[in-house]
């Protein structure tokens, strides 16, 4: 996971928050501020999901909006841009798993800081963490289950590569680091965590 800074929420979602009684978030008359929403979310988070960090494109089949906050416990925030992140489609983890819980705010991107560093990943491709709260910890890794087998698949395969193209890049690492992108890469904090002593480090 890695922190965010809010995005500027586009008129016609203040529009939609300030109607009375508010429509719903799936309807209809929703989906055209939905789809502009994903996109600015999207752009916020260089192109990948706010809790696992796997790379998502810009449609309704790789990516959802889900709330921090769930809609039953603050309905008021239904459409405010600071409870909503960009996320992935996978029923078994992220959105779709923590589902009626709430996000605590140490997993919180808009209020956590430095989220790139609360977690470390073995070369095995699972997260621990040396320093979140026990119960922080259970939320992440059971709620929404972010060391899925698949995701821990993912992150093996993603250091692997990393260090071999450190060791590709020898002596002129620093340097070629500069051209190496950042948006649809996914998986950015593991580029900080491989990367960083090189220079790499979260974008802005």
């Amino acid at each position: 996971m890695i922190s965010l800074a809010p995005v500027t929420a586009r008129p016609c979602l203040d529009e939609f928050a300030r109607r009375t009684p508010q429509p719903p978030f799936d309807g209809l008359a929703f989906q055209s501020c939905k789809n502009l929403t994903r996109t600015d979310l999207l752009k916020n988070q260089n192109y990948q999901c706010a809790f696992c960090e796997v790379p998502l494109a810009d449609n309704g089949d790789s990516t959802h909006l889900d709330h921090l906050v769930t809609q039953t416990v603050a309905p008021h925030r239904r459409f405010d841009v600071t409870n909503l992140v960009a996320c992935c489609q996978n029923n078994n983890t992220c959105g779709h798993r923590h589902d009626r819980h709430c996000v605590p705010d140490a997993l919180n991107p808009y209020s956590a800081e430095d989220l790139h560093e609360a977690f470390l990943c073995g070369s095995d491709g699972e997260l621990y963490s040396d320093t979140l709260p026990a119960e922080i910890q259970k939320f992440a890794f059971t709620q929404l289950n972010l060391n899925d087998a698949g995701l821990k698949t993912l992150r093996a395969t993603i250091i692997a590569k990393l260090r071999e193209q450190t060791i590709a890049m020898g002596s002129n690492t620093k340097k070629r680091l500069k051209k190496l992108p950042t948006r649809n890469v996914g998986f950015i904090s593991l580029h900080v965590q491989e990367l960083g002593k090189f220079g790499f480090c979260v974008p802005n």
